[in-house]
């Protein structure tokens, strides 16, 4: 895989990681995510 291609592809994965972060902290407030290492972690 040249660079450009390998670059492209590691945004792409961050990309996706960002969207399952949103869903995982949609419903948790700033407090209880502050409050469970877990979860923070997780996400």
């Amino acid at each position: 895989m040249k660079p450009l291609e390998r670059d492209a592809a590691y945004l792409w994965d961050m990309l996706g990681a960002a969207k399952h972060a949103v869903i995982l902290s949609d419903q948790i407030d700033l407090e209880t995510l502050l409050d469970d290492m877990r979860t923070r972690y997780a996400i």
